[in-house]
């Protein structure tokens, strides 16, 4: 496996991690870290989101 391949691998799991801990909520888009766990609520104060909303798993 060359250097770019393993960099494009890595890009990717990268990118997909960045995804799945992202609100997939077009008006949000903040982290998972920025909303309440337990209440899955959005911590940003102008956002609307009042869910953390998850990427559909695609097969």
């Amino acid at each position: 496996m060359s250097k770019e391949e393993a960099n494009k691998i890595a890009a990717a799991i990268v990118k997909k991690e960045i995804e799945k801990n992202t609100c997939q909520n077009i008006a949000c888009r903040h982290l998972k870290s920025k909303h309440i766990a337990h209440l899955k609520q959005c911590l940003v104060d102008t956002c609307p989101c009042s869910e953390f909303v998850k990427k559909e798993k695609s097969d």
